[in-house]
């Protein structure tokens, strides 16, 4: 019972840094400048985005206010 368990806390520690060892791994950036026009990029995204978010959101309040007139 005590090889069993000093070896499932060995294994454990090893998880638990081999973990860590790859959050850091994520987490750190070699490259912090942006290629060019990403910004531009980015901005048109998140317009298309919007865009779409609010289509969708009158679309929903249009067939919400039919269904209602339904009733």
């Amino acid at each position: 019972m005590t090889k069993l368990a000093k070896t499932a806390g060995r294994y454990l520690r090893e998880g638990f840094a081999a973990g860590l060892a790859d959050m850091v791994s994520v987490a750190v950036r070699t490259d912090t400048r942006p290629f060019p026009g990403t910004r531009r990029l980015a901005a048109e995204a998140l317009r298309g985005d919007w865009e779409r978010l609010g289509g969708d959101m009158r679309k929903a309040v249009t067939r919400v206010a039919s269904n209602r007139g339904a009733k």
